[in-house]
């Protein structure tokens, strides 16, 4: 997902994905910051409920938070999906 503009605190909101790939697939998890409540509350990737370009920051909590870190990790392996076109 490299050359895609954009900031990490909007990938969880859309669940962003190219090429094959969605965030879901490399996702731990996140702190946000809950506006009301003015508290910081952790997300792992089941309570996000990722779907395509979905989640619960794009539903039932939009507006509600401001995504403060995000947690991933990448394979090891570094198999490439070069089964799409240019």
């Amino acid at each position: 997902m490299s050359l895609i503009p954009g900031k990490i605190g909007a990938a969880p909101i859309q669940n962003i994905g190219a090429y094959g790939v969605e965030l879901k697939d490399v996702f731990i998890e996140l702190e946000a910051f809950h506006i009301d409540s003015e508290e910081i509350h952790s997300f792992d990737r089941e309570s996000c409920h990722f779907a395509y370009r979905e989640s619960v920051f794009k539903n039932i909590h939009k507006g509600k938070y401001i995504i403060l870190s995000v947690t991933i990790q990448l394979k090891e392996d570094g198999i490439v999906n070069t089964s799409y076109g240019p």
